[in-house]
């Protein structure tokens, strides 16, 4: 039995631990910070650590010797991914990929040389240095950290007695302590999937449409497939997003990647070698697609490099985040007509009667989510079912 070693597992990936031991009849070894997870007897070994302790991590994993390692939906994930298999000699992806991945200056350095489209940005080191920045090009401007994920510590920046509070926030956020200003680009809020086949090389698989809280935070609320794209636009995306991942040499595994379309010009936001968080790669790409990634990644992982690749289906999915009203929650009403509605193919409820609901300010902070089988209306007049009494 080939043991693989898990970087960071939980419950989003949960479909990919679950088919290793099911489907592969592998056996499993994880690292991560505790051994609170609901599938922990899956595994022969947990090495309890966090991400950033490499030494530790590099030691455990050369003791214990893989045939493979694997992470997805996670930068720090990724990065740990790719020091060991780097080390090892095992499949994965490159460490100069994950380094990108994990860098958003970096990668806006890059683009900008490779001839991408980005916001013009700056790397600020100072409050002073992003208030000339926006003098310089106008508000608003968008200060987030170099290196963190999920929305968080992002802001959205409309005139200068805001500044010093986004700048901190996004200080306060950075592993690095360093800080990103850029211009905000009012658009069209994209996000592509893709992924490097051996049989066919990099193909961009699934686009979709998000949905965002429109305010100075800016988080998603939902993404919507295919997407409320015409097909030239559609082709357009792609064309962009496969130089992206040429640029980047993303020639290993999953990537996500997010762009803004104004008035025809599609900008770079972010890109990463691995699959999109919140079950996207692992459940909706799939079902977007029609194509297997679960099963082709893991062989790819494993040195086996099967081909699962076949022309994308654009199939209707939604993957909806639930917002509701601040408050103390008292009672929750009708979640169980959400989960039973054939439609609903996945659903996770994040609040509980008793918990303080806030505003949502980043990703972690979201209520919940489902995916869903059809149109994001549709979606939406399922989730308006559910109702929330307050104390």
């Amino acid at each position: 039995m080939k043991r693989v070693l898990i970087i960071s597992p939980g419950w989003e990936q949960a479909p990919l631990i679950n088919r290793l031991h099911t489907t592969w009849n592998c056996n499993l070894y994880a690292i991560c910070p505790d051994k609170g997870l609901s599938f922990c007897k899956l595994f022969k070994d947990i090495c309890i650590t966090n991400n950033r302790d490499l030494s530790t991590i590099l030691a455990y994993a050369e003791q214990l010797q893989p045939d493979a390692v694997i992470s997805d939906q996670c930068d720090y994930s990724l990065l740990v991914q790719a020091a060991i298999s780097t080390k090892l000699g095992l499949p994965g992806p490159t460490l100069e990929a994950a380094q990108l991945t994990n860098n958003k200056f970096l990668q806006r350095k890059l683009a900008s040389s490779s001839g991408v489209l980005i916001p013009d940005y700056k790397l600020c080191l100072s409050p002073s240095d992003a208030l000339a920045f926006a003098e310089g090009f106008g508000y608003p401007v968008i200060l987030k950290p170099i290196d963190n994920r999920g929305s968080i510590g992002v802001t959205k920046v409309g005139k200068p007695d805001e500044l010093s509070t986004a700048f901190f926030s996004a200080l306060a956020n950075s592993h690095s302590r360093l800080v990103l200003a850029e211009t905000f680009i009012a658009g069209q809020q994209v996000t592509i999937d893709g992924y490097a086949f051996s049989s066919v090389g990099y193909q961009s698989i699934a686009c979709g449409s998000k949905v965002m809280s429109g305010e100075e935070i800016q988080v998603a609320l939902g993404i919507a497939y295919p997407g409320d794209l015409d097909s030239s636009l559609h082709n357009k995306i792609v064309q962009v997003n496969n130089k992206v991942s040429s640029v980047f040499n993303f020639n290993y595994g999953m990537t996500h990647s997010e762009y803004i379309v104004q008035k025809g010009k599609i900008y770079l936001v972010e890109t990463a070698n691995r699959g999109g968080g919140v079950l996207t790669s692992e459940v909706v790409v799939p079902l977007a697609s029609g194509i297997n990634l679960l099963d082709q990644y893991i062989s790819d992982c494993l040195g086996y490099r099967f081909n699962y690749y076949h022309i994308p289906e654009r199939n209707p999915v939604a993957l909806r985040f639930l917002n509701f009203e601040p408050g103390r929650v008292a009672a929750i009403y009708n979640w169980d007509t959400l989960t039973c509605d054939p439609r609903c193919i996945y659903s996770r409820l994040m609040v509980k009667p008793g918990d303080q609901i806030n505003k949502i300010t980043s990703d972690a902070d979201r209520h919940g989510f489902i995916i869903f089988r059809g149109s994001i209306y549709e979606a939406d007049s399922l989730i308006s079912k559910v109702q929330l009494d307050y104390a």
